[in-house]
């Protein structure tokens, strides 16, 4: 029983070294900017923080703060009724990263982000929901423990609005919306 137990212990510690020796954490600021009709934009602050799980592969968890300048009435008709308003979100996501090549300094990579953004201001807010961003980038090591980065993707997220359909009358609509996202990062 005590040789169970102490190589259990054993293997637990090798593994948290392992992990402990691919595990990163990086800062990201940047930013969407809509597209379409319902055009929400977003300025974005994450921390990622995750494991390498082999020399092309990174497996990571993320959040931060995004604040959007995001429809809240819309009209197609001649009123041509838009509101907007400001909002603060909290994105809570999985990212897996690929290596393409790695090569000198400089390494070419793509990324997905798939998760959940919260609408801190209410209980159930119901443009909570589903974030999906699928991204390209590149990035630039300066050190052994200190890389830049930049990133190019497609930002999709869901969205709550009212369609005014006359003066009187609205209908709610849920919805994804689409944007072009650009940031920058620290990865140490």
């Amino acid at each position: 029983m005590k040789i169970k137990v102490l190589l259990l212990i054993f293997i637990c510690l090798s593994s948290t070294d392992a992990i402990a020796q691919n595990y990163e954490k990086s800062f990201e600021v940047g930013g969407t900017i809509g597209l379409g009709d319902i055009n929400n934009s977003y300025l974005d602050i994450l921390m990622i923080n995750g494991c390498r799980l082999s020399k092309s592969f990174y497996l990571g968890v993320g959040t931060g703060f995004s604040y959007g300048n995001l429809i809240e009435k819309f009209s197609e008709d001649e009123s041509d009724i838009t509101n907007r308003i400001s909002e603060l979100s909290i994105p809570l996501f999985v990212r897996l990263k690929i290596d393409l090549h790695k090569k000198n300094k400089l390494t070419p990579f793509i990324a997905g982000n798939l998760g959940y953004v919260f609408y801190p201001n209410e209980v159930y807010d119901p443009r909570n929901g589903i974030m999906i961003e699928p991204d390209y980038g590149i990035e630039y090591k300066l050190h052994d423990y200190l890389t830049l980065y930049g990133i190019l993707g497609l930002h999709m997220r869901h969205a709550f609005y009212y369609h005014v359909l006359n003066e009187w009358d609205y209908q709610d609509v849920s919805t994804i919306v689409c944007g072009i996202t650009i940031r920058g990062g620290i990865k140490f």
